[in-house]
């Protein structure tokens, strides 16, 4: 599964959103209020149903959607220099670690659900108890053959 065209999309619409996070700066918006848009609006926009493509995102992809909160960030903190700054200023954790905190919820609440309609895919560990392989104690039982099923939520982050 390639998500380029998704992501190009998003890339592209906030970056429409971000010029009006730019307008709203000249209209003389405080800090505060250009959070608030950049959490509510830009954020949500980047994250949106992240649990579906986001593992099977490229490193240029990812770092393309880190690119736009950086920009957002340095519209709405000018006068801080450093990313990791703005980020504690916005009290906000940097895009790649917000996805991963919402993938990781993701398929807890799915695994954890055994009525939930995607049960099924998530991977089952080994017991421990087979007597004729003690090899496989704590490792992934797959329950599918295809590798694009690798890069879901369910393989990359259930634990």
């Amino acid at each position: 599964m390639n998500f380029y065209a998704h992501i190009d999309s998003i890339i592209e619409r906030s970056q429409i959103k971000h010029y009006a996070l730019f307008l709203l700066k000249r209209c003389r918006v405080n800090a505060h209020g250009l959070r608030n848009y950049y959490a509510s609006i830009i954020r949500s926009l980047l994250t949106y149903a992240c649990a579906a493509w986001y593992p099977s995102a490229s490193k240029t992809d990812r770092d393309s959607l880190e690119g736009i909160q950086k920009r957002c960030l340095k519209t709405i903190y000018p006068h801080i220099e450093h990313y990791e700054d703005r980020l504690a200023a916005a009290n906000l954790t940097s895009l790649q670690e917000h996805m991963t905190t919402l993938c990781v919820k993701y398929s807890q609440t799915v695994a954890n659900d055994p009525e939930h309609r995607l049960y099924d895919l998530v991977p089952s560990k080994q017991s421990g108890t087979n007597r004729h392989s003690s090899r496989l104690r704590d490792c992934l039982i797959t329950k599918h053959r295809t590798e694009s099923l690798k890069n879901t939520v369910f393989y990359k982050f259930c634990n």
